[in-house]
């Protein structure tokens, strides 16, 4: 069994950049914003009621003014674009 460390190693091996490094990466396009990944890859970031989320963040990270809820999508207003989503719909499940 891999220890936390091979895995992630793995993980990140898994690229879901298709071989672009940081060097060819184009800022214009990322209309929210842009972070660096758990792997130090520099991503767009994700936009209000985008899919977001999940282990080591593999669905995206919200951009500035949003967070990313327990459904998986991104809410708040974009200090960007001043896109605003709600997620009305998500219900909060108690554990």
């Amino acid at each position: 069994m891999p220890t936390q460390t091979e895995a992630f190693a793995r993980l990140c091996s898994f690229s879901r950049h298709n071989g672009h490094s940081n060097a060819n990466f184009d800022f214009t396009q990322c209309v929210f914003g842009w972070e660096i990944d758990a792997c130090g890859h520099k991503v767009c970031t994700k936009g209000p009621g985008d899919l977001c989320g999940g282990k080591h963040q593999r669905y995206g990270i919200c951009g500035e003014g949003l967070m990313c809820s327990n459904c998986n999508r991104c809410q708040g207003c974009s200090l960007k674009t001043f896109q605003c989503f709600d997620d009305r719909h998500c219900i909060l499940a108690n554990k």
